[in-house]
């Protein structure tokens, strides 16, 4: 069996990806990834996960040996809106993936895309549209990788965002706008 790496493997989106993935793969070719694996439940330790250190700000090298040994990589986006500053983390870790051998990529992306799924209109989306560009690149340089871009729907922590900040406590506010009318096909909330 290949070994799957999560990074990073810490927030709530790792934290549930390696909660369910351990459910059907032995702790054994499980990697997680993260910038404090100290901090990785014990529960986790013990079923036998390997843990290694590394975040978005570390050295290529670096992130280049915390991915050595990985055939497919859940490569979880950079929580951050700011298009350049985003895909000046994705880049460097994609390369340094690809140079230490991993072969596929799931990547956490948005779906926020226009129907040509290569242009947007929200500033989120930049930053992915970029990283998919690079992983199309990569594939289309190296025939033995390949990628895969879950573009998925909002979070729904994000939504206050939404609905102009709704202050859940204030017993005051009885109705909320929101910019969409109720007709067809609505936000899809991860």
């Amino acid at each position: 069996m290949s070994t799957i790496g999560i990074f990073p493997a810490s927030g709530g989106l790792g934290t549930s990806t390696y909660t369910h993935l351990l459910k059907a793969v032995p702790a054994s070719n499980v990697v997680l990834i993260s910038r404090h694996p100290e901090k990785t439940p014990q529960i986790y330790k013990d079923q036998g996960v390997h843990l290694r250190q590394a975040s978005y700000e570390a050295s290529p090298a670096e992130l280049e040996a915390a991915f050595q040994g990985i055939n497919t990589l859940f490569l979880i986006s950079y929580p951050s809106h700011v298009h350049e500053y985003r895909t000046g983390l994705h880049i460097p870790a994609l390369d340094a993936a690809h140079r230490a051998g991993v072969k596929h990529v799931f990547y956490s992306s948005l779906a926020f895309a226009l129907p040509d799924k290569s242009t947007t209109l929200a500033e989120v989306m930049g930053a992915h549209l970029d990283t998919e560009a690079h992983l199309r690149k990569l594939a289309e340089q190296d025939p033995s990788f390949s990628w895969t871009s879950i573009r998925e729907g909002l979070y729904h922590e994000s939504f206050p965002i939404y609905t102009a900040f709704l202050d859940l406590k204030d017993e005051s506010t009885t109705e909320i706008l929101i910019p969409h009318d109720g007709s067809g096909p609505g936000i899809s909330w991860a």
